[in-house]
């Protein structure tokens, strides 16, 4: 469980999310680079491209076939599989969990190691970067129902190992838009 106490950890007062996608850079502020692999290596390919489980199907099955509408998992599941990374990926950290998405999924992956580093990273190098944009958010237990967003966003470019700064809002949008293409 990845840690929420405010006394100094890093990820419990940043915000982060890195995009991927198939466009040129986008125009936030250059902040730090990264590893290309990333996305990768923190576990988000692998989590994607994992098929759908047979109880789930059941479940889906159960509420599309009293309406007449079928759902085709094997092909559904072939395209998982065949899901390639995208330019631009996010990752971000809410609350207890550490985030990675590309516009059209968002999957939870391991706090410790890799991402913790990146955190890390991050706190470094925006404290030695004029920035307009706010890091700081505050820690909200689990069950806190008004948890807000995220405020910082670092999108990744995965082809070149650059990041780049931005706020939440504009960052999701600036992947899912990214997805689209």
């Amino acid at each position: 469980m990845a840690p929420t106490d405010p006394s100094g950890d890093v990820a419990g007062r940043l915000s982060v999310l890195m995009l991927t996608t198939t466009s040129p850079a986008p125009e936030f502020p250059e902040i730090m680079g990264l590893r290309r692999d990333f996305a990768i290596e923190v576990g988000f390919l692998d989590a994607v491209r994992k098929p759908l489980s047979d109880a789930f199907r059941t479940r889906v099955e159960a509420i599309r076939t009293p309406q007449g509408e079928r759902c085709d998992f094997d092909e559904f599941n072939r395209r998982k599989a065949a899901y390639q990374l995208p330019r631009f990926c996010g990752y971000f950290y809410a609350s207890t969990c550490a985030f990675v998405c590309d516009g059209c999924n968002e999957i939870t992956v391991l706090y410790r190691g890799l991402f913790k580093q990146m955190l890390d990273q991050v706190a470094e190098a925006a404290g030695k970067a004029t920035l307009i944009h706010r890091f700081g958010n505050p820690i909200v237990q689990p069950d806190d129902a008004d948890e807000p967003e995220p405020e910082a966003i670092l999108i990744h470019d995965t082809r070149t190992g650059r990041c780049f700064l931005a706020p939440f809002a504009a960052g999701r949008a600036f992947l899912r838009v990214q997805a689209r293409s």
